[in-house]
């Protein structure tokens, strides 16, 4: 997508696109796993707000960020209704301004923290950026994002991913610039983990469908040969981290 579809373009390009629309539903699906009722939960890369709706929807407290102001614009219109009635907060400004900022108020911190559709591959350093999320989970809070899969099939035919394969299979990651101009990381799993510690465990790492199907996600492990053929087939792979109490 380019890098200037923002706001009301962006929801309509994503709402026509299936595939977009199954990932998605699958994100949705286990973040609602994630929370308990009437829980918390806190939106990263909130674009334009549609997971911040469904979350409200689902009776849960929702603080929400971004750093676009067409996406924000669009999302307090598109959840108007949600952030009168006080279930849904917006959150905002730079990056760095969100770095300094105090979040969600939330006296015990936030159960759950989501970044759909790939903001941490926009984040060139993510120490600080885990810190933040640590700092406003609760005790035993998790962390789920989506990131763009390094191990895509789709990449064979890109000569850029060839390009950076010794830098993602030494470095455990590379970097290229999206139409130019945006700087996009692709991180292997373990070393986003790495980068997550010692304030995070990854717990599970899951690879979601591209079709529908009942069976939305599933568990995959890179050490296991026969999850491979799941794992290459999806533009993004979810990664669940767990909050170490006391780090």
């Amino acid at each position: 997508m380019s890098a200037e579809v923002t706001g009301a373009a962006y929801v309509e390009a994503m709402n026509r696109d299936p595939t977009d629309r199954e990932y998605r539903r699958a994100f949705q699906h286990l973040v609602r796993s994630l929370v308990p009722p009437h829980g918390s939960v806190f939106d990263f890369g909130s674009g334009p707000g549609i997971d911040a709706k469904c979350y409200a929807g689902a009776g849960l407290r929702v603080g929400a960020y971004d750093v676009d102001a067409s996406m924000c614009e669009y999302f307090t219109r598109y959840c108007a209704a949600e952030i009168a009635a006080g279930s849904v907060q917006l959150d905002t400004g730079s990056y760095a301004d969100f770095l300094r900022s105090e979040g969600m108020p939330d006296r015990h911190g936030v159960d759950l923290i989501t970044a759909n559709f790939a903001p941490l591959n926009l984040v060139a350093e993510l120490p600080p950026l885990f810190a933040k999320f640590a700092a406003m989970l609760n005790a035993d809070g998790n962390l789920l994002v989506s990131v763009l899969n390094p191990f895509f099939h789709e990449l064979l035919k890109s000569r850029r991913w060839w390009a950076g394969l010794p830098r993602l299979i030494f470095g455990g990651s590379y970097t290229v610039p999206l139409h130019g101009v945006i700087p996009v990381t692709r991180w292997l799993p373990g070393r986003l983990a790495r980068q997550a510690a010692p304030l995070f465990r990854l717990t599970a790492l899951y690879a979601p469908r591209t079709t529908p199907t009942a069976q939305l996600l599933r568990r995959v492990h890179l050490s296991a040969p026969g999850d491979w053929a799941r794992i290459a087939a999806t533009q993004f792979l979810f990664l669940q981290f767990r909050r170490i109490p006391g780090a």
